[in-house]
């Protein structure tokens, strides 16, 4: 589905609002994309870059 009104654009994640597992997701992800672990998954599974450039 590709609807950007209806979705937004781009992928995400859902967490309650103040909820400090945000924050934490948020640097696990940076991490990973930092040291080309996301690069080495993405790459396995997908022919684009999921996350973006």
């Amino acid at each position: 589905m590709d609807d950007p009104e209806c979705l937004g654009e781009g992928t995400g994640i859902a967490v309650r609002k103040g909820d400090p597992l945000a924050g934490e997701l948020s640097e696990a992800i940076a991490a990973i994309r930092a040291d080309g672990t996301y690069a080495t998954i993405n790459d396995k599974y997908f022919d684009v870059d999921i996350y973006g450039k």
